[in-house]
């Protein structure tokens, strides 16, 4: 049995070192694994220190490194696809994801469960605002989408390699990792655990990365937005008739009085909803726009020299 620990990595120079360590600590020499980085295109000098450790621990680090970056999702499924191990295990490069919980995940897996996901109970270093936000996501997408995504699960998480081939068959663009695992099925199992704070730097995930991350995980799983738009258009056509039926009515009873101010606010919120439907429309739009230029998923600029061909 082979463990591949897939590791999606951005700016994280402070990090990698004391990380690989630390997970050679915790498997000691109970498991066979292999570490994959997957560089980001860092700007800092992680990609040198990645390239170090690949030539000093040959076989067992290795790297992608992207020729721009595309994003942490992206990084991920390239790690899925350079990935040679029995079971995959998927984990953040800043120690918010705890190593420790790495056996007691392997312990799952042999117990038979095909994903095991690691469950954040509390997270120290994030602010107010991202935890409330992180949590209407939640709430949003269990509600907007037919697959459920159990609040506090991330990234971090063991699969079997089946569950990752199927992965690799998969060609879509933006893919949303946390649906596509709920989508798959399979039987699955929650460990638990206290997030701590980074060791070194800071989060990567901006308010606009966070914003575009949940717009694609409830667009790629559901048709509701857009039900929810003919709904409402539906609802403020009729609205629009009975208003229209009352307006011809006063005015031939000579009822009629002006009320401009009342115009306007309805054009006003109508064409507010209006704009809102259209660019819902327009989301899942620009979705197939770039499903069909079938263009790679990722460009690599270099990999660690172990005489492997990565699949792109």
């Amino acid at each position: 049995m082979k463990l591949s620990v897939v590791i999606p990595i951005y700016n994280e120079e402070k990090n990698i070192r004391p990380l690989f360590q630390k997970i050679k600590e915790t498997l000691k020499n109970d498991v066979a694994f292999e570490i994959v980085f997957v560089d980001d295109d860092s700007n800092d000098s992680t990609l040198s220190i990645l390239d170090g450790l690949s030539r000093q621990f040959s076989g067992v680090v290795r790297y992608v490194s992207f020729a721009r970056n595309f994003g942490h999702q992206t990084a991920i499924r390239a790690g899925l696809f350079y990935s040679k191990g029995d079971c995959v295990l998927t984990m953040d490069g800043d120690f918010q994801h705890p190593p420790e919980l790495i056996p007691l995940m392997l312990a799952r897996w042999q117990e038979g469960y095909e994903i095991v996901n690691a469950k954040r109970k509390h997270a120290q270093g994030i602010g107010y605002f991202k935890k409330i936000t992180s949590c209407v996501f939640y709430k949003m997408n269990n509600v907007l989408t037919e697959f459920k995504i159990e609040e506090g699960v991330a990234d971090f998480r063991l699969m079997d390699r089946k569950i990752v081939d199927h992965i690799n068959t998969l060609n879509e663009e933006n893919l949303f990792i946390r649906g596509i695992v709920s989508w798959l099925g399979f039987r699955q199992s929650f460990v638990e655990y206290e997030q701590p704070a980074r060791l070194s730097g800071v989060s990567k995930y901006t308010i606009k990365k966070m914003f575009s991350l949940a717009l694609s995980g409830i667009t790629s799983f559901s048709v509701k937005p857009l039900r929810l738009a003919l709904a409402l258009g539906s609802l403020f056509s009729v609205f629009a008739f009975l208003y229209g039926a009352y307006a011809i009515v006063a005015y031939f009873l000579g009822r009629s009085l002006p009320g401009w101010a009342s115009v306007l606010v309805s054009v006003l919120f109508i064409g507010g909803v209006q704009l809102i439907c259209v660019g819902i429309i327009g989301e899942y739009l620009a979705k197939v726009h770039m499903q069909v230029k079938n263009r790679p998923l990722f460009v690599i600029k270099g990999q660690s020299c172990d005489g492997d061909e990565l699949h792109e």
